[in-house]
């Protein structure tokens, strides 16, 4: 009899460990698969585009809704005093006489000091060949000077230029204008004039829960399924996965691109993400 019951113990505890397997491992297959989670469709990035400097707006060129490429002109200000500054900045450096009348002077005075050099030995004092090198010497300096002076008034012209400029304000994205603030006459100094929203790509931000932390990788496929249209999955990719934890509610952030160069997906829309499980992978942290 305690042959018996020592060998039911030993079934009923093989039993009890096998079932703990089981439930060990259908939890971990249950943990691997990441169910679907709501997502945001969100612009690449948003710009509240400003002026580089002060001043009142003399004409916008853009409203609600244009698109922009990188460069394009957004707004001028009011540049009457800088457009002047570039005419006489230009003015000053197409100056070119003082290099003119010092290179025929340097040159004049390299043949008299030739002249008296060759001549030094006979009929001419050291007091001349000294006055001839002296005014040799000054004259190449002369030259020096004036060439100095005309890459400085150069420099003054791309400095107005560059002021000049300051005055236009364009667009350092491709995108969108989603909001004017400003108008025609008003003045500008730290407020933004136009809001930007560049939508190619866009930004897919979800919440996820811990527990799948060590199954989401950077480049990771995902189906993203818009409010817009829930039935036509769309592809994106995993951008960035946050390495902070919210303790409060037990999740992490992560940010996916989507492709958008047709414009025909909506910025700011609800969605339904589905991580692809073939890319699923587990990531040693």
């Amino acid at each position: 009899m305690a042959i018996e019951s020592s060998l039911t113990k030993t079934m009923a505890n093989n039993a009890v460990i096998f079932l703990a397997i089981i439930f060990y491992c259908h939890s971990g297959m249950a943990q691997s698969q990441i169910p679907p989670l709501d997502c945001v469709i969100n612009p690449y990035q948003t710009i509240e585009l400003s002026s580089p400097v002060s001043g009142v707006l003399k004409e916008i060129s853009v409203q609600h809704a244009d698109y922009l490429e990188k460069g394009d002109v957004v707004a001028h200000l009011i540049s009457d005093v800088e457009l002047a500054s570039v005419t006489l900045a230009l003015a000053r450096a197409e100056i070119n006489s003082e290099i003119s009348v010092n290179k025929v002077n340097h040159k004049f005075d390299l043949r008299r000091k030739e002249r008296i050099d060759s001549l030094y030995n006979n009929n001419v004092s050291f007091d001349a060949k000294d006055q001839a090198d002296r005014e040799y010497h000054l004259s190449k300096w002369r030259l020096k000077q004036a060439q100095d002076l005309q890459h400085v008034r150069a420099l003054e012209l791309e400095r107005a230029k560059q002021q000049l400029e300051q005055k236009t304000i364009r667009s350092p994205i491709d995108g969108f204008v989603t909001k004017t603030y400003l108008n025609v006459g008003e003045y500008v100094d730290e407020q933004a004039v136009v809001r930007l929203a560049q939508l190619n790509p866009l930004k897919v931000k979800v919440i996820v829960p811990l527990q799948f932390y060590s199954s989401i990788t950077p480049e990771q496929i995902a189906n993203v399924f818009p409010e817009s249209a829930p039935d036509t999955p769309l592809k994106a990719h995993v951008l960035s996965v946050d390495p902070m934890a919210d303790a409060a509610s037990g999740t992490f952030g992560i940010e996916l691109t989507l492709e958008n160069s047709d414009f025909e997906i909506l910025a700011g829309q609800k969605c339904l993400i589905h991580l692809s499980e073939s890319a699923v992978k587990s990531v040693a942290r």
